[in-house]
């Protein structure tokens, strides 16, 4: 394991920043179940910050929205949104 923290010490870190995120990539692009429990995480995560409020998106309301001066929607949760309002 020393022989590879040594080879990899050799090269640039930018050039390990980028393959890090390479891989992080290749890895949730691969990964169904990564994926899924990398949303559950985030989603359980997020609560713990202040200022934060995490709401499913049958939760949303206009009080809500107005409350925050920024608002993050997933691709999900503005369909879900447009059909309750449809």
């Amino acid at each position: 394991m020393s022989f590879l923290f040594r080879l990899l010490g050799r090269f640039p870190l930018g050039l390990l920043h980028a393959l890090g995120a390479m891989l992080g990539w290749l890895t949730w692009l691969a990964s169904p179940t990564y994926r899924r429990h990398l949303d559950d995480n985030l989603a359980l995560a997020s609560r713990n910050l202040p200022n934060v409020l995490v709401l499913e998106a049958h939760q949303a309301d206009p009080v809500s929205l107005v409350r925050f001066p920024k608002v993050l929607f997933t691709k999900g949760a503005v369909a879900k949104i447009e059909e309750m309002l449809a």
